[in-house]
């Protein structure tokens, strides 16, 4: 039992240490209204709004960006005026 403790500390402690020495990525997400309610900039690539009022990226967003870009958008319907976001996403 005394061992089984002993161990599981061990254990423990190792863990910890590991995990005292992970540091957080950041990533920066910038968003830009190039044109009031049609197109975007996201950290440089285009996003325009279709005919139908969907959003579409010229090229593949990644997740903290699609992420933040949905906020954004949800931020915009509400201003109702241009603004320009920067978020911070730490993994």
């Amino acid at each position: 039992m005394i061992q089984s403790l002993r161990l599981q500390q061990m254990i423990n402690d190792q863990i910890a240490s590991i995990n005292t020495n992970i540091k957080p990525k950041t990533m920066s997400v910038e968003i830009l209204q190039i044109t009031p309610n049609e197109e975007l900039s996201v950290n440089g690539k285009a996003v325009r709004k279709d005919m139908d009022g969907n959003w579409i990226a010229g090229q593949e967003l990644n997740g903290a960006e699609e992420k933040f870009l949905k906020e954004y958008i949800q931020l915009i319907e509400t201003v109702k005026e241009p603004v320009k976001a920067t978020y911070k996403s730490i993994n």
